[in-house]
């Protein structure tokens, strides 16, 4: 309530509670304003949140991506991936 869903310290906090709840070595997460609705001055379309988490760091990214809702769940989710494979050791 108090950052909101598509904020950095909610997306962080639902990276670390997927790797906690499913028991993994990594979990990730995204939240954004996808569109076509939902945009606020502060949170236009297209802002996008993505995390990683393991047991050593969290790390988010915040995206501004288009105003097109398939392309930005097809770039969110490639963003996310590659966010993993940046972070593999």
């Amino acid at each position: 309530e108090l950052h909101g869903a598509v904020s950095e310290e909610t997306i962080i906090e639902m990276a670390n509670l997927v790797r906690a709840k499913f028991n993994t070595s990594i979990g990730v997460a995204t939240s954004g304003i996808a569109g076509p609705g939902g945009a606020t001055p502060e949170k236009p379309v297209g802002t996008v949140w993505i995390a990683y988490s393991d047991k050593h760091h969290t790390v988010a990214r915040k995206l501004q991506l288009s105003k097109d809702r398939l392309i930005n769940i097809k770039l969110a989710s490639t963003a996310v991936l590659n966010l993993i494979r940046l972070n593999l050791k």
